[in-house]
């Protein structure tokens, strides 16, 4: 939710913000871990033979491990180099989000059910001191 919260505050803002949803699920223990915390890091810097990646997507990674690496790394470099990932912007009206897997495709904010349960629930700051 905190991303989600802020592309609709960035766009209450005027500001643009692109969405995305990792899908791709690790394969490792039978694919408890589905599309875990982090596994984003070795996907997006194509580090798939790094010991996190290897641990979570198998050596040498599967098929779909590879699709989401190619995906997200063009889209970094795209958004680096253009401002545009290569999916439309998140707006509240239509709340597109790019869906990361071994076939991307662009839907509706997939999380619908969660954002209903968090929506009367504002982020809070911690008080670090």
């Amino acid at each position: 939710m905190p991303s989600l919260h802020l592309a609709e505050g960035n766009a209450a803002a005027g500001g643009t913000s692109h969405l995305f949803e990792l899908a791709v699920a690790a394969p490792a223990l039978g694919g408890v871990f589905g599309a875990c915390h982090g596994l984003d890091v070795p996907l997006a810097f194509g580090t798939l033979d790094s010991p996190t990646a290897r641990q979570f997507l198998g050596d040498p990674p599967g098929p779909d491990a590879v699709a989401a690496s190619r995906e997200l790394q063009r889209a970094w470099v795209r958004f680096v180099s253009t401002g545009d990932p290569g999916w439309a912007a998140y707006e509240p009206r239509h709340q597109l989000t790019r869906l990361v897997d071994a076939r991307s495709e662009t839907v509706r904010y997939p999380e619908q059910a969660s954002r209903r349960i968090w929506a009367r629930h504002a982020p809070t700051a911690f008080d670090l001191v």
